[in-house]
């Protein structure tokens, strides 16, 4: 009796806490959110804008960050003052990299989802599920007589 006593006063204890914790970032004076980030120094971002043409597009860029998710991306963009270059892409999207068969995706795999469009298992690069090699993107484009380039800033 005494221990489920402890365990539900613990248990209570910690909603407690938690619910203190959450209601607090709400009462942050100004020289405590700007001790938030510990950084403190932001760079300036110039927003360009552009008229929408109607137009389609001459060229198309597709970046890829590594490990750049929503995550990342919102960490970049808190640490800066909501501020980011990204900001003037008139079109982004976001894509599923999780593997065919792990929850948890390998860089081989994803860069295969981003690359091809399909899913394929951990430790496979550039094939489907059943091992069958897949075009990707740049050799798609290229079959239809458009010029491609890949550029990596890594090996």
């Amino acid at each position: 009796m005494k221990k489920s006593i402890l365990l539900i006063a613990l248990i209570t204890g910690m909603f407690t806490i938690t619910g203190q914790a959450q209601e607090n970032y709400k009462t942050l004076s100004k020289a405590d959110s700007a001790r938030i980030y510990h950084g403190g120094i932001r760079y300036e971002v110039v927003t360009y804008d552009e008229p929408v043409s109607a137009r389609k597009p001459k060229n198309v860029i597709l970046m890829i960050g590594d490990g750049m998710g929503l995550t990342q991306l919102y960490a970049g963009y808190t640490a800066n003052g909501g501020k980011l270059y990204m900001t003037n892409f008139r079109h982004m999207g976001l894509q599923n990299t999780a593997s065919a068969t792990h929850y948890i995706t390998d860089s081989g795999a994803a860069g295969t989802a981003l690359a091809t469009g399909e899913k394929t298992y951990n430790g496979a690069i550039g094939v489907n599920t059943d091992t069958v090699a897949i075009q990707n993107i740049r050799e798609k484009i290229e079959v239809m007589g458009k010029a491609t380039g890949v550029v990596s800033t890594s090996a």
